[in-house]
């Protein structure tokens, strides 16, 4: 696929400050983080970054998550670079594989950012930025899945193209949902169309369906879609990170 944008969303910008404080590190979206320029001011005033802070590498999301709280963050609207997938990326499309590095990444980042506030007179513990981060949600939500549907079976996985997992997921097949051939086709039109593919990849073989936390929006939204998923099939587990129906009997 060409042409596509990352991040698909536009860049937050203006003062940030706030919502890092309040939400920790990975607040706002960013472009892919070598697509960032930094001021020498701001360079000057966070250098040199402890060693300990860096031991899992990811310098530039370090930068990227301190900047806001030394001033407010500009974009150019027009994608100035691009990011070449091609197979042996380190992180695209490696998301589970990383993800135990990228957890250790994160606890290293609250700790640089509670550092800095606490230079500040912002004494805030970062074990409250880490207890409900979006890699936590997806590591228990990993685990259920791989707690409740058989390995070798077939899934449904709606997360909005989020997790960026593979499509064998600890030997349990994912589809995603909408699918075209295989591939990501965004959110249905209304909740017809999501009922009749539901039904058509249930014939194909999908055993279970699961709606992660960045697709509970869903539930609202697809009010028809979640009322027959209730009173069709049988839930199976319902929590913070996850939403699970069996679909075969």
């Amino acid at each position: 696929m060409t042409g596509r944008l990352i991040p698909d969303s536009a860049l937050p910008h203006g003062d940030l400050q706030a919502i890092v404080i309040e939400q920790g590190p990975n607040a706002y979206v960013t472009p892919p983080t070598s697509g960032n320029a930094w001021a020498r001011t701001f360079l000057e005033r966070v250098f040199p970054i402890p060693g300990g802070e860096l031991r899992c590498g990811a310098a530039d999301a370090l930068l990227s998550m301190l900047a806001p709280l030394f001033g407010c963050i500009g974009r150019i609207e027009e994608p100035l670079g691009m990011y070449r997938i091609h197979g042996k990326n380190h992180y695209w499309g490696k998301m589970l594989e990383n993800l135990p590095g990228a957890l250790r990444a994160r606890e290293q980042h609250c700790r640089a950012l509670s550092r800095v506030l606490r230079d500040r007179g912002m004494d805030i513990d970062p074990n409250v930025w880490l207890r409900d981060s979006w890699l936590r949600k997806l590591q228990r939500a990993v685990g259920d899945i791989h707690g409740l549907i058989p390995s070798g079976d077939t899934f449904i996985l709606v997360d909005d193209d989020q997790w960026g997992v593979p499509h064998v997921l600890a030997g349990r097949r994912r589809i995603p949902f909408l699918e075209r051939e295989g591939r990501y086709w965004g959110p249905p039109p209304d909740d017809g169309t999501a009922i009749r593919e539901l039904e058509r990849l249930k014939r194909a073989g999908a055993g279970f369906i699961a709606i992660a936390w960045p697709s509970f929006w869903w539930l609202v939204h697809y009010a028809e879609f979640h009322r027959y998923l209730r009173s069709t099939y049988r839930c199976i587990t319902e929590n913070e990170c996850l939403v699970v129906f069996e679909l075969q009997p």
